[in-house]
């Protein structure tokens, strides 16, 4: 009666929006959860990155967990190992361990779900009695097809229990996922079997033999994206290809090394390995490629599934393309500051910019170019090598030709609560080193900062800040209000303390942002850069608490008292309570003591990373004279201390539509349709049809403008008005927030990566035209075109028929619900009653009223559409909701987001009929909301979309 299938369901471990699971839980749990996607029910979902474990801490809201696979310096700040963090360096690595592990269980997918026919012959079937903290189900349509998975949810402590399962006494079954010493159980009465899963572990129990797999290649040296750095008096460099099991002799003629066949032997006789020596006089420094054909067959019949390449690095000496966390080269201005000489082998283009001045077009590379700089003014130079543009390096150098300190600007000020917010003091930052500013303040206790590169407040920048993560339990679930796992927060704060309980950051260490809604950062009490345990909250008003478990009642809150930074009591009448008018029980936020003893510390920031450290090491100050008060003092608002933006086919059934200008928009992209079907059926005849059930896909989510940059030229097409405003001042502030470059030239480029993977279904981010330029497109403002940074309607096209060519469908994520424009505005003000009252009556058609039945116009304001973004099909006052700002949305004068559990839909309402109050610089709203109910808008919106 729902239409509901769970076989065409999408499952998944991560999305964009939230903590990777690998930096909550560890690379343990998402391995676990990786299996059982992979064998339930339904279509697994893999995000991009998780086959590299990627596990940078924070979420899409910090500009994190969005990481690229190519070589990306938005990253370096958060070294999330020793080594740094996996985000840096190039990931399309074919022979990765998590990516095989990945690899292996899409085999296996495939090997025993492969052949399903309706999904009514597969029964899964679970114990009777659930097992406390253990996940164990049964698929398969026949006995040799069947898999049992055990899953262990515990994060401490191995778990020994019998279960039971399908196969007769006497069976022998095997752990399918591991590729060499499986575990053998045997069956014994009545299909018990007694197993031990180790915490986060699972098994997945196969009958006999593992059904057979495809051979792949295991291991290749050099590894991907290493460096060769040949020692003194080598004369050769060794290339070797390692497959898991004996291939086909002519295995060897096939592989290539920089596109040449028939270089590599056989190892040994049995040919699980292949290699070839080359004189290292005949390689050049830069990239070479390693690659093996689709299809080469391996002595026991099974063939390699998908091409395989994999790609090192030769230097004979240090660059910035073998190292790309070095941003100095000291040589690179040269010839009496007429000439740059580079040092980056591998590179294909380049772009300059004296500091203080714009960027050059794209050059192709040379090692020598002519470029004027200028005494004192540092240059930077960025490459692009490999599909990616993440290599910046800098010099410097005085009238005398000594070395000077390179920089992304040329000031950099640190005001905050001890200097009156550079009015006592101007709070001037020296530099101390290559792009790392310096400063000495004197605090007491806790004080709020900001860091801003100009005498003024025009572009500072700060913390992100918090706020409560929210995971996917429904609304309507009660549990969505006690559902906590670590970590219950978001922001700067949060993802710092994540770093620095893993030993990665000391307490001195943080990152800053420049975005518009970026707060004052704290420096802590001891020179730390730790903000303190209860911040002072924006709101310290009592509010409404909402009894959601079993033991909160009335008494327990009379008892409960200050917990952590949250303060509980009784509703008494008073005034002071009056933003809990209506409640029995109410809580509102402590804080912290944040005054204490004088102390000095050094501040050190980096504006090419943007990461901070405070310290009580004044010796790292010690070049930095102390800073004479400025005169006449004065005070500075906080709103004083923000960001400023930047300026300036139809069925039968169906309800009928009176509006004539719907209709006529109506019949405008019918007959744009149409002509389109006859026009693609005259250049390529035949589509690929969606599959007739989707139980044996496998999908693969990509973030395009963070996945692979395939053709720069269009880097700055469509960039969003603050990154060109960083970039014309040579000021990354927002780095993380910027267009990266993501295209899909890159994703087309990277196929053949997806299909060895196992991938079979290509989940494409929101790729539509964005007047704002936002990196994830996720607010179109025009659906029928391609974003012109990430490409054109002919390269889609292109991208679609390359993937199907390799057997991969292309699934586009359109976000319909809202749309973005210049030029969109209410005619008049809205208040409180009308937007109450609309979404009220939008809430009331939502539930109780048929498809087609006319909505209501209660509370509904007037909109100014003059937009010359939004096509002007979809320019109809019924199309949007119009009920007005979020925050003017009072259920009952209460905030929504204080409503009881039992309240959940009214709060969804009021999610999905308002708008975020967002506003630009001219007072015109970012985004309004459509009217998704609204049958003319449903029947126009498919047809700009099939179109």
């Amino acid at each position: 009666s729902t239409n509901r299938s769970e076989y065409a369901m999408w499952n998944f471990c991560n999305n964009h929006d939230n903590w990777r699971m690998q930096a909550m839980t560890g690379t343990s749990q998402m391995r676990m959860c990786v299996a059982v996607i992979t064998f339930w029910p339904g279509v697994p979902l893999h995000y991009a990155g998780d086959e590299q474990d990627f596990n940078t801490p924070g979420s899409a809201l910090d500009g994190w967990a969005r990481e690229e696979l190519s070589v990306s310096m938005a990253w370096r700040a958060v070294r999330t190992s020793p080594e740094g963090n996996p985000a840096d360096g190039d990931n399309f690595d074919m022979t990765s361990t998590s990516y095989r592990y990945v690899q292996r269980l899409n085999a296996l997918r495939r090997a025993y779900f492969g052949n399903f026919g309706k999904e009514q012959c597969d029964v899964v079937e679970s114990p009777a009695v659930p097992i406390a903290d253990m996940l164990i189900f049964t698929r398969g349509c026949t006995g040799e097809s069947r898999v049992t998975l055990i899953a262990n949810f515990r994060t401490k402590g191995a778990k020994t229990m019998e279960v039971v399962t399908p196969w007769p006494q006497g069976t022998k079954l095997f752990d399918a996922i591991p590729e060499s010493d499986r575990s053998s159980f045997l069956v014994g009465v009545a299909g018990a079997v007694t197993v031990t899963v180790p915490a986060l572990g699972v098994l997945v129990l196969a009958l006999g033999t593992i059904r057979p797999l495809p051979a792949s290649v295991v291991e290749v040296a050099p590894a991907h994206g290493s460096v060769v750095e040949p020692q003194e008096g080598a004369t050769e460099v060794k290339v070797t290809i390692l497959f898991d099991r004996p291939m086909q002799a002519a295995v060897a003629a096939a592989a290539r090394l920089d596109g040449t066949a028939g270089v590599f032997r056989c190892a040994f006789t049995e040919c699980s390995e292949i290699t070839v020596s080359l004189p290292l006089s005949s390689m050049i420094d830069g990239f070479h490629s390693v690659e093996v054909d689709e299809g080469v067959e391996a002595k026991d019949g099974q063939k390699l599934f998908a091409s395989f390449r994999s790609t090192f690095r030769l230097a004979r000496k240090r660059t910035v393309i073998t190292h790309p966390a070095s941003h100095e080269q000291s040589d690179l201005i040269c010839n009496n500051f007429v000439a740059l000489c580079h040092n980056a082998a591998g590179a294909d283009s380049f772009r300059v910019q004296n500091v203080g001045e714009e960027w050059s077009t794209w050059k192709s590379y040379q090692a020598e170019t002519a470029w004027t700089s200028k005494p004192g003014v540092p240059v930077l130079v960025q490459y692009h090598a490999e599909g990616s543009s993440g290599y910046v390096i800098g010099d410097c150098r005085s009238e005398a030709g000594e070395s000077c300190f390179s920089s992304w600007h040329s000031s950099m000020y640190m005001r905050g609560e001890w200097n009156n917010w550079g009015q006592d003091a101007k709070g001037t930052m020296h530099l101390v080193d290559d792009f790392t500013w310096g400063a000495k303040i004197s605090i007491s206790g806790y004080a709020k900062a900001k860091f801003a590169p100009f005498d003024d407040w025009i572009k500072s920048y700060g913390a992100q800040a918090d706020r409560a993560l929210l995971y996917n339990v429904p609304d309507y679930d009660p549990r969505h209000k006690t559902f906590e796992i670590d970590p219950k927060m978001s922001g700067t704060e949060a993802s710092r303390r994540w770093m620095a309980e893993r030993g990665l950051w000391s307490q001195h260490e943080s990152l800053a942002s420049g975005a518009e809604f970026a707060t004052e950062l704290w420096v802590g009490s001891g020179c730390t850069a730790e903000a303190p345990g209860c911040p002072v909250p924006d709101d310290g008003g009592w509010k409404c608490v909402g009894f959601t478990r079993p033991e909160q009642n009335m008494d327990w809150c009379r008892a409960k008292g200050i917990d952590g930074c949250q303060e509980y009591a009784e509703y008494d009448g008073s005034p002071a309570m009056v933003g809990c008018h209506g409640c029995s029980c109410c809580k509102r936020k402590v804080t912290t003591v944040l005054t204490g003893r004088t102390t000095t510390c050094c501040v050190l920031f980096n504006d090419l990373l943007l990461n901070y450290t405070i310290t009580s090491d004044l010796g790292r100050c010690a070049s930095i004279p102390d800073e004479e008060p400025t005169p006449e003092p004065g005070s500075v608002r906080a709103a004083d201390r923000t960001t400023m933006p930047s300026p300036p086919c139809e069925e039968a059934g169906e309800p009928e539509i009176l509006d004539v200008a719907v209709n006529q928009s109506f019949a405008w992209s019918a007959e744009r349709l149409t002509e389109a079907e006859l026009e693609f059926e005259q250049q390529v005849g035949t589509r690929m049809p969606s599959p007739g059930d989707w139980h044996n896909e496998v999908a693969y989510s990509v973030l395009v403008d963070r996945f692979a940059n395939g053709d720069i030229k269009n880097d700055m097409v469509n960039i969003p008005d603050f990154q060109r405003t960083e970039l014309e001042q040579g000021k990354p502030w927002s780095l993380a927030r910027w267009r990266h470059g993501g295209d899909l030239q890159g994703l087309k480029g990277r196929l053949t990566y997806l299909r060895d993977l196992g991938v079979t279904v290509v989940g494409v981010s929101p790729i539509f035209a964005n007047s704002r330029g936002d990196y994830d497109c996720a607010c179109a403002s025009d659906p029928t075109s391609v974003d012109p940074g990430f490409g054109s309607a002919e390269l889609l096209w292109e991208l679609v028929h390359d993937a199907h060519a390799l057997g991969l469908r292309v699934v586009l994520e359109v976000e319909v619900n809202h749309a973005c424009g210049r030029g969109l505005s209410y005619m008049s003000g809205t208040n409180v009653d009308d937007v109450t009252e609309c979404v009220n009556a939008f809430e009331g058609a939502y539930w109780n009223s048929s498809r087609g039945a006319a909505l209501p116009e209660s509370g509904r304001s007037e909109l100014k559409l003059s937009s010359a973004d939004l096509p002007s099909a979809l320019q109809h006052p019924s199309f949007f909701a119009r009920c007005g700002p979020r925050n003017l949305f009072r259920p009952d004068g209460h905030d929504m987001s204080a409503l009881p559990s039992d309240r959940a839909k009214t709060t969804q309402a009021g999610n999905l009929w308002t708008e975020p109050a967002e506003l630009d610089q001219y007072g015109n709203l970012l985004k309004l909301e459509f009217n998704t109910m609204d049958v003319g808008f449903q029947r126009i919106y498919t047809n700009l979309l099939k179109w």
